[in-house]
């Protein structure tokens, strides 16, 4: 058995106090949430703290999760009670491993991704599809109890599907060079300093960006039904021809959309029905 700290979110951010769990020896860390969301922006900022912390991770290789204050506080008593044990068990493993990599990518825009990121993952599609899965996850946050002006200027599906906006503070990203080499600090720097997509994202509203999101999903879903690596490079295809016109233009565009559709080889009908149907079919996003 390993020590795990329950620790209050406040006071510094979530990824300090992890990196110094790490430091102390604890094999994991639970946090506890005792913000109050009273509105849109605060429920907005509580889930994107999540993501910045994953931004600032380098070097940090124990799992961290956040629970419910209600819950930290169960945990306090059993501990402080003196007369009986408290165990909790984290599972990281593979259920059944099958010499097949399943890989994720986490995001709420290739907004978040330089346009050499893109590349590179387009390139690695045909040597290591035969060998691993691939799933793109987009990162939103409901807000179904927001006032529906909130709901119908900034999300999808009446607030189901509200997007956390790209960063666009680079003083922010480089703080978390702690613990890597110089090397890989230098590269990490270089990324920043040419992504120019940090100096334009706040003229993308909300909307367009949780509607690219979901045309992203839908290409996904289309390209991987044939399960070939060859048209699953279709998919990183579009997001970086996207990438590029959405720096150029400060935009998202139906008219952007539909050459990078064509550049990489994609039906936008196809696309479109796909989107549509993701408003009526559950679990489609």
């Amino acid at each position: 058995m390993y020590p795990i700290l329950l620790v209050d979110a406040g006071g510094c951010s979530h990824e300090v106090k992890v990196r110094n769990a790490q430091d102390f020896g604890l094999k994991a860390v639970m946090l506890t949430e005792n913000e109050v969301i009273e509105d849109y922006d605060d429920l907005r900022e509580s889930e994107q703290q999540l993501v910045e912390d994953a931004e600032l991770g380098y070097g940090i290789n124990i799992p961290y999760f956040k629970i419910f204050e209600d819950d930290g506080k169960t945990l306090r008593l059993n501990v402080n009670s003196g007369d009986r044990y408290t165990y909790m068990k984290v599972d990281l493993s593979l259920a059944n491993p099958d010499n097949n990599v399943e890989w994720e990518l986490w995001y709420s825009s290739y907004m978040d991704l330089t346009a050499n990121v893109l590349s590179e993952l387009g390139k690695y599609q045909k040597p290591f599809a035969p060998y691993t899965t691939f799933t793109p996850r987009i990162v939103t946050f409901d807000c179904e109890n927001c006032p529906r002006s909130v709901r119908e200027r900034d999300c999808v599906s009446d607030g189901k599907y509200c997007p956390l906006r790209p960063s666009s503070d680079k003083e922010r990203l480089r703080k978390g060079y702690t613990g890597v080499s110089s090397s890989v600090a230098r590269e990490i720097d270089t990324e920043i300093k040419d992504h120019s997509m940090h100096d334009i994202v706040d003229e993308i509203p909300d909307s367009d960006i949780i509607m690219e999101a979901l045309r992203d999903k839908c290409i996904y879903k289309l390209v991987n039904a044939h399960k070939s690596s060859k048209l699953l490079k279709r998919f990183f295809n579009y997001l970086f021809i996207m990438h590029g016109l959405t720096s150029e233009k400060a935009a998202i565009t139906e008219k952007m959309v539909d050459r990078a559709a064509t550049f990489a080889g994609l039906q936008l009908s196809e696309i479109q029905e796909c989107v549509n149907n993701s408003f009526v079919e559950p679990g489609n996003f």
